[in-house]
C-alpha cells in the first residue's frame, strides 16, 4: 500500500563551512524524490557556503553556548560538543512535533560525533543515516543501542567528485526510500 502523503522534511545536519557542496547535493537529490529538507548548520569556524534553515547561532544557543565565543576560542572539539548537543535538542524537538521524518549527517569524525548525540536524542524507528569515513572503524560510540544506518563513503568527503557523488546519491536515495515508504 502506498501513500500520496508527502513525508515531513528530513533534517540534514552538517558543518556548512566545510561540507556545503555535499549538503547542497544531498538537498537537491532528496528534492528530486519529493522530500523536503531542513538544513541545520553545526559549523563554527568559517562562514557557511550555503544558507541553512537553522543557523549555527541557534544551534549553539540550544547547546548552551554562544557561537561567537565558540569561534573565538578556536577549539574545534569543544565547539562540536556544544553544537552536537544543540543539534540533538533541536532535532529531537522537531521530531516530537512531527516536523521532520528522519536525519542525515555526512562528513568525517565530527559528523560521527554529532550523529552519536542525535542517536541519543531520537527514538528507535526515526530514520538516522550517517555517511562518514569513521564507520570503517569502531562504530560502537555512534551506534550504541540504536537503529543507525551507516554508509562508508570510500573517500574523505571533501567536495564532489567521481567517487563521492555516487555515494551521496545512494545515501539520499536510501533515506528518501525510507521516509516515503
Amino acid at each position: 500500500m502506498t501513500s500520496d502523503r508527502r513525508p515531513q522534511p528530513v533534517a540534514l545536519i552538517g558543518a556548512l563551512d566545510s561540507k556545503h557542496e555535499e549538503y547542497a547535493f544531498l538537498r537537491q537529490r532528496l528534492a528530486e524524490h519529493g522530500v523536503d529538507t531542513v538544513l541545520i548548520d553545526v559549523g563554527v569556524l568559517d562562514e557557511p557556503g550555503i544558507r541553512p534553515d537553522i543557523e549555527r547561532s541557534a544551534v549553539a544557543a540550544a547547546g548552551g553556548a554562544d557561537i561567537a565565543e565558540l569561534a573565538a576560542r578556536g577549539d574545534r572539539n569543544a565547539a562540536m560538543v556544544a553544537m552536537a548537543a544543540g543539534a540533538g535538542r533541536i532535532v529531537a524537538e522537531r521530531y516530537r512535533q512531527q516536523l521532520i521524518s528522519g536525519v542525515l549527517v555526512a562528513g568525517g569524525s565530527n559528523a560521527g560525533y554529532v550523529m552519536s548525540q542525535l542517536v541519543d536524542a531520537l527514538p528507535i524507528g526515526c530514520p538516522k543515516l550517517l555517511v562518514s569515513t569513521i564507520v570503517a572503524g569502531d562504530t560502537r560510540p555512534y551506534v550504541q543501542g540504536s537503529d543507525l544506518l551507516m554508509l562508508y563513503p570510500v573517500v574523505d568527503l571533501a567536495g564532489l567528485n567521481s567517487v563521492s557523488v555516487p555515494i551521496l546519491t545512494r545515501a539520499a536515495d536510501a533515506l528518501a526510500g525510507i521516509v516515503t515508504a
